[in-house]
């Protein structure tokens, strides 16, 4: 499955969950926020996060421990699924 298809599912799915909970606007700003730091600030963190060696528990918690306390949970829970599931090259 190509990135663009793979963006599009969850990016779907993510769209749901906010709509529901109340926190689009807040989410995206959030995610655009750490997209910047994975493309600008800290690219090499964008690369362990998508090497295939590393084991996906371990990305999901450096996830956890980079952005934890500066992203809401539904966030925190689409990027870690992202680490987990070796799909952070699609954010």
């Amino acid at each position: 499955m190509k990135i663009s298809r793979i963006s599009r599912k969850y990016a779907r799915a993510l769209f749901e969950v906010l709509q529901a909970s109340g926190k689009t606007r807040e989410s995206l700003t959030q995610l655009e926020a750490v997209s910047k730091v994975l493309e600008k600030d800290q690219p090499e963190l964008r690369t362990v996060l998508a090497h295939p060696r590393i084991l996906a528990e371990r990305k999901a918690q450096l996830v956890t421990k980079i952005f934890g306390d500066v992203v809401s949970p539904e966030t925190m829970q689409l990027l870690q699924l992202l680490a987990k599931r070796g799909r952070f090259p699609a954010l």
